[in-house]
């Protein structure tokens, strides 16, 4: 659920970023500003999953409080799909606009990647025999 929100909002708000008239590329500019949303969106996830993980194995998480924390790493399922669906790729050169990235980033920085609505329910866990 995750990927799809950020996608639409990743999209979303590059549909209504205006591309500087002065810029000589606008396809340039906008794979910048795409570059600088994900950097930001990627950075703020990352941290959050720290946060995460510390909260659930902190020394307060061991008086009480228990959670276990299950993180999947899917990388190699993904490339596996990948390369399945697409067996021949060959590597391009892109070009960028440095002015794009910094607004991308802004509105990377705004995406809701969900965080402010995640709250702490009592109730059983998801491995509960019961």
């Amino acid at each position: 659920m995750l990927y799809t929100s950020l996608l639409l909002q990743m999209w979303h708000g590059l549909g209504t970023a205006e591309v500087p008239g002065w810029s000589r590329s606008p396809r340039a500019w906008r794979r910048s500003w795409l570059l600088g949303f994900i950097s930001a969106v990627v950075s703020r996830v990352r941290a959050a999953e720290q946060a995460a993980t510390s909260q659930a194995t902190s020394p307060a998480a061991a008086e009480g409080q228990r959670m276990t924390l299950v993180l999947a790493d899917r990388r190699q399922v993904i490339m596996q799909n990948i390369e399945h669906a697409y067996p021949v790729t060959r590597k391009t050169q892109m070009t960028y606009s440095g002015s794009g990235y910094g607004a991308g980033y802004s509105q990377g920085q705004r995406a809701d990647i969900g965080s402010g609505r995640l709250r702490r329910r009592s109730g059983r866990s998801l491995t509960s025999a019961s």
